[in-house]
């Protein structure tokens, strides 16, 4: 038995460790679906992948032969059929949203991860496999690319999956090897044509390996023909060259421009691949390139090192090795070479093929250095040197892999972060135009617009691109007149940048138009402007009839006149209104803030309660010149409406503020019936999105609590405002009253309240069915509640007795910051009130009568205090007679004396006017605390003895 052991070892290590790996590699690909699905769709579809959508969209022949037309003008893609025809069928399979139709993409870069792993581990072991699926999983192209519509993920896993079926071809001779590797490479071949460098240098590499193989004879005769045949093939291209040079360079793959060029340097193309191959696309080398030299001196000594396989021979690692090798520069060269032909400029999307590759040189660079660094120099030094080599390797080996995968991760970071230029933003376009269409709108485009991409994500709308190719043949006066009759505003977006001086054809069509906004939106590869232009111009002579008139501000130099509320954009997920303004200038007044400092606000409150509170510029510096205090120009803005606003009688106030402190300069209050509004707060006039008809944190038999809106955390005595949005199952629901509780994690009521639902104008009978309903409630915090977290719950309580009700989650009560003692009191006293100890005061450096005159009175917290105190000053005159006062709690009313600890501080701000028809002399200064509830002043001591009347004399100041 004791025989076996070892036998019965090496069996359970051959049957664990594979069983290991796999579970190591399954975890890898399971992070790298994380990476890649968590974010998916974040950034915005773009040219190329409307390029992708133009020929989906086209019959399977079409998709097959290549062609497509771009806004209704024919094109010819010259990129391979074999993604595409994938992509078609997986678009019929998964669907058009966004999520589906970029998954294809985004599975391809998953299995980079396994693909990548059998690769290496067939090549160089089981250890360089693993690094190299960690180094997988963690690529930020591998990333970017799968957000895309592009074949770029399908590339690395066919290069991987080609080399592999070569070296097994190579090593065991099997047929069946030898077929795979033939159709993985017209299957790579029909996907990308930088295969054909890859392909045709595995190729070489075949023959060679082949050729090495022969009698020293055979391999003369060989080298001989292959010599003749590579003359025969110079001179004939030469004597192509000097003849029908375009000919020839027309048949070469991605050599399409047509100016002769000095070629792509190939530092440059090397540098490229390193610096998108392992800092992704959204992020460059941060150490200035030296990181990039490393990378590529790592996969230099993946090349140079022997791998560690008792598997294999020395010969098998150098075969391997060298097939790498010559993977990797066979399509670099050659692509490098053909640049030099004609204006070709490859970038890293040409070689991501080669990054698996690089991948697994990498860690055999890595593995090799852990573990066969001690034989590299066995030989050369002695065995106590061989012992600190062999572990100095080690950690050279690892600070290397840690060095790849940092950067790695950097690049992934960086993917994740958008900056500037991190997206062509075709969804925001798309997006921006669905949330301000209205009737009588139209959507322009140029050539330069991925039509196909901004229609995908405006399904859902009637809207749809126009190409300006449709009026091409009319003359600008034909088309200005067509647009003026039809249509009443023009959404143009202008791929490429917006040149409004530019006398071409484009411009020159809505150039007569009023031009109300130009809107940029981020871009990588081009410039995007979105511009509205409305028809008809915007200056009017009179207040239309629907408009509700407000009293224009005489001493204002521009003033609003009147306003009107309509129905918003209907497309928008989100409840709209419009708000229309009508403005009127006055050019007798002197001061005149700049019109782009202009603001307006609109505020719909009710019993005290604010429902709405929206703010946006006034956009008065947009006005023609042409408007003059004769006329009224008029403005649009967009509001959007809290979901769910329920159909009140509210107070509209309307607020115009103007300069650098936004000084009000105008203010408009009216009464506004619900009928006004219900154009703009009902929820059925707006689609059924799921966001809002599906979600629901609470549901009961009648009733159904869709959301609920609070802070996260407040302080002591701070109010706890609750939204809750309702939605009743059928209409006459009966009422309830709203009871909210907020206690202790582990027991203990802070405080609860309770209160009617709905309002006496719009209770829970008037809410129609099915459609989401807002109700506001709020709570006032103890002023000495315990910090701490605490559950905050509903239940609804019915007149005949039921209760139900649902836990809405956790607030937390923060306790306020330490309010330092003051140190510099100009004058000092010995005073103390309550538990509070009095130490001084300031007095103001001008007193003048009618003034505005502020004090400080300085405390100090002895003692915890048990009530609620208001601080006052008050100012006497001789006889006794208050002159002025003021009261307030600390910090100006925002905090309780409750809510001090022992051994902080108050700095009391005091604000006190003189009457201007005072009489000159001399006023006392008196200070003290009350109770906020029973106005009960606080005991005073002063200099050791109870003060009168529980004040405490400050001092005198002389008014002049």
């Amino acid at each position: 038995m004791q025989m076996m052991a070892p036998i019965k070892h090496a069996l359970l290590t051959l049957t664990r460790k594979p069983r290991r790996d796999l579970w190591i590699v399954a975890g890898c690909t399971a992070v790298a679906t994380v990476l890649m699905f968590a974010n998916l769709t974040a950034r915005s579809m773009w040219l190329d992948d409307g390029l992708t959508l133009e020929r989906v969209a086209r019959p399977w022949l079409d998709v097959l032969s290549g062609v497509l037309y771009v806004q209704g003008l024919p094109r010819f893609d010259d990129h391979p059929p074999v993604y595409f025809l994938l992509f078609k069928a997986w678009v019929q399979f998964a669907g058009s949203t966004d999520f589906a139709i970029k998954s294809l993409a985004g599975l391809a870069g998953i299995a980079i991860v396994p693909s990548t792993y059998v690769l290496a581990r067939r090549l160089f072991g089981r250890s360089t496999g693993l690094i190299a699926a960690f180094l997988a999983l963690s690529n930020p192209a591998y990333i970017w690319y799968g957000q895309e519509l592009r074949m770029y993920t399908l590339v690395p896993g066919l290069a991987a999956l080609s080399t592999y079926c070569l070296f097994q071809a190579l090593t065991r001779g099997q047929w069946r090897f030898r077929i795979a590797w033939l159709c993985v490479s017209a299957l790579a071949i029909g996907t990308h044509y930088s295969f054909a460098g890859f392909i045709a240098v595995q190729a070489l590499f075949v023959l060679v390996s082949a050729l090495l193989r022969l009698p020293a004879r055979a391999q003369r005769r060989m080298i001989a023909l292959g010599g003749i045949a590579v003359a025969v093939t110079v001179i004939t291209a030469i004597a192509i060259l000097l003849g029908d040079k375009e000919w020839l360079v027309n048949l070469l793959p991605g050599v399409r421009q047509s100016s002769p060029t000095g070629g792509v340097s190939l530092d440059a193309v090397v540098f490229d691949i390193l610096g998108a191959g392992f800092f992704g696309l959204n992020a460059a080398d941060p150490s200035g390139g030296v990181f990039n030299w490393l990378i590529g001196a790592v996969c230099v000594l993946g090349v140079l090192l022997p791998s560690r396989q008792p598997q294999s021979s020395r010969r098998t690692s150098l075969r391997a090795r060298l097939l790498l090798a010559t993977s990797v520069a066979g399509p670099i060269l050659l692509l490098v070479a053909l640049s030099s032909l004609r204006s070709n400029h490859p970038t890293f999307r040409h070689f991501i093929l080669t990054l698996p590759l690089l991948h697994v040189l990498i860690a055999n660079a890595v593995v090799s250095l852990a573990t066969r660094g001690g034989e590299i120099t066995s030989r050369l030094v002695n065995s106590l040197a061989r012992r600190v080599t062999r572990g100095f390797l080690r950690s050279l080996g690892a600070a290397l892999f840690v060095m790849v995968l940092a950067a790695q991760t950097f690049g992934v970071v960086s993917t994740f972060t958008p900056s500037p230029t991190w997206q062509d933003d075709w969804r925001g376009v798309a997006h921006y135009i669905r949330d301000h269409w209205r009737d009588g709108d139209i959507f322009l485009v140029n050539i330069w617009v991925p039509d196909l991409v901004v229609a995908t994500y405006l399904q859902g709308t009637p809207i749809v691109p126009t190409p300006m190719q449709s009026f091409l043949g009319q003359s600008a006066e034909q088309v200005w007149d067509t647009l003026a009759k039809q249509y009443k505003r023009i959404w143009y977006v202008h791929g490429g940048g917006w040149d409004p001086d530019a006398q071409t054809f484009e411009p020159l069509i809505v150039r007569p138009f009023y031009q109300r906004e130009h809107v940029p939106f981020p871009s990588r590869t081009t410039v995007i402007d979105l511009l509205l232009f409305e028809t008809q111009s915007p200056l009017a002579d009179a207040l239309p009839a629907t408009a509700m008139r407000v009293d224009a501000n005489s001493s204002a130099a521009v003033s609003m006149v009147g306003y009107e509320i309509k129905g918003g954009s209907i497309y928008n997920p989100h409840p709209n209104m419009q708000l229309v303004v009508y403005w009127q200038q006055n050019e007798s007044v002197a001061v005149r803030p700049a019109l782009a400092d202009y603001s307006v606000s609109i505020r719909l409150s009710k019993d005290d309660e604010t429902w709405l509170d929206w703010y946006m510029p006034a956009q008065l510096d947009a006005a023609p010149t042409g408007w003059s205090s004769a006329g009224l120009y008029r403005t649009d803005y967009l509001v959007p409406v809290p979901l769910g606003l329920p159909a009140l009688n509210y107070a509209l106030e309307l607020t115009l503020r103007a300069g650098e402190k936004s000084d009000v300069m105008q203010r408009s209050a009216a009464a506004v019936d619900a009928a006004i509004l219900d154009c703009c707060v009902r929820v059925v006039q707006w689609p059924q999105y799921p966001s809002l008809t599906n979600a629901s944190i609470w549901r009961s038999t009648d009733v159904t609590l869709m959301a609920s809106e609070f802070p996260a955390a407040l302080r002591p005595g701070e109010f706890l405002p609750v939204v809750l949005l309702w939605q009743v199952h059928q209409a006459q629901t009966g009422a309830w009253q709203t009871a909210l509780s907020l206690d202790g994690l582990l027991g203990g009521n802070a405080i609860t309240g309770t209160g009617e639902t709905g309002d006496q104008d719009f209770p829970v009978s008037a809410w129609p069915a099915h459609e989401p309903v807002r109700d506001m409630t709020s709570l006032q915090l103890p002023y000495n509640v315990s910090p701490g977290w605490y559950r905050l719950s509903l239940q609804r309580i019915f007149s005949d007795g039921r209760v139900d009700g649902t836990f809405l989650g956790l607030v937390e009560i923060k306790a306020y910051p330490h309010s330092p003692v003051p140190q510099d009191i100009p004058q000092r006293i010995n005073a103390r009130v309550g538990e509070l100890q009095l130490l001084g005061y300031s007095l103001p450096a001008k007193v003048a009568k009618g003034a505005l005159l502020e004090f400080h009175t300085y405390w100090r917290i002895e003692t915890a205090p048990t009530r609620d105190g208001v601080l006052f000053l008050h100012l006497l005159d001789a006889t006794g007679k208050p002159m002025s006062q003021d009261d307030s709690p600390p910090e100006r009313g925002n905090r309780s004396t409750l809510t001090y600890r022992p051994g902080e501080g108050i700095d009391q701000t005091h604000r006190l006017i003189v009457p201007a028809d005072a009489p000159a002399g001399e006023y006392l200064l008196y200070a003290g605390i009350y109770n906020r509830t029973d106005v009960t002043r606080w005991p005073a001591q002063q200099d050791d003895a109870p003060a009168r009347d529980d004040l405490v004399y400050l001092g005198k100041i002389h008014m002049p």
